[in-house]
């Protein structure tokens, strides 16, 4: 009896230590019981099927090594992914994201090999179904899909520092804005917040293919803030 408890227990070890891959099959939860919208589009897509069985398998293997944090920071996780609505991209990037916090707590969660080229699919429909506005004073709905600094890193907290690594913001309808200094209207915004974006300006005399600098006023529906912001750090004909 001692060996086989001894074997079962090495057998746990080993499962823990091991890289985290999804099996075949549905979603973590049962669709039969999918109420709200991320659920239903997760169960109608067997990507993101996938990716959630990866996530929920690396929630249960970090839970057995931090507990309570891999508890709450799940919870925090799934208010995020339910913000995205039906939105593919936004929740696709959020099941990433949890793959990367859950893989920071100590687990080997491997993500699939095929997570490149579907995110190039998934852009490439947003594009498709929600275009910018073209013409000064039109506006879209689209939704905010990533919230970083201006170089492509995550937000991190406010405080106080020589460098100012500034804010950069994406929406579902490939639509960027960016700024030299922290925003905190953009900060206290969230991925998948729906919002309405209106062109407000257009360079002029820009060389033929630059189309750099345009400015859009953008306004959060969730917290009724809006900022104004250019789609580049430079304008046309700049660096």
């Amino acid at each position: 009896m001692r060996r086989w408890s001894f074997v079962i227990g090495l057998l746990a070890v080993s499962l823990a230590a091991a890289p985290l891959r999804a099996a075949e099959g549905n979603p973590s939860f049962d669709c039969a019981k999918a109420r709200t919208s991320d659920e239903r589009t997760i169960c109608a897509d067997p990507r993101l099927s996938e990716l959630d069985r990866v996530v929920a398998g690396a929630h249960e293997l970090a839970r057995t090594r931090v507990g309570a944090q891999a508890t709450q920071r799940a919870r925090e996780l799934l208010a995020e992914r339910r913000a995205c609505g039906d939105n593919k991209l936004c929740i696709f990037d959020q099941q990433l994201r949890a793959i990367g916090v859950y893989r920071d707590m100590g687990v080997q969660a491997s993500e699939p090999d095929w997570v490149v080229e579907y995110r190039k699919q998934l852009s490439a429909a947003a594009q498709r179904n929600a275009k910018l506005p073209q013409r000064v004073g039109e506006c879209v709905m689209t939704a905010i899909t990533r919230i970083g600094d201006r170089f492509g890193g995550d937000l991190g907290p406010a405080a106080k520092q020589d460098f100012d690594p500034g804010t950069s913001v994406e929406f579902a309808n490939s639509g960027y804005q960016v700024s030299y200094e922290r925003e905190s209207v953009i900060a206290r915004s969230r991925v998948g917040d729906k919002v309405r974006m209106c062109l407000v300006s257009i360079p002029q005399d820009c060389p033929p293919g630059d189309a750099r600098g345009r400015i859009y006023t953008t306004t959060n529906l969730r917290t009724g803030e809006a900022w104004t912001l250019p789609d580049a750090q430079h304008s046309c004909g700049g660096a």
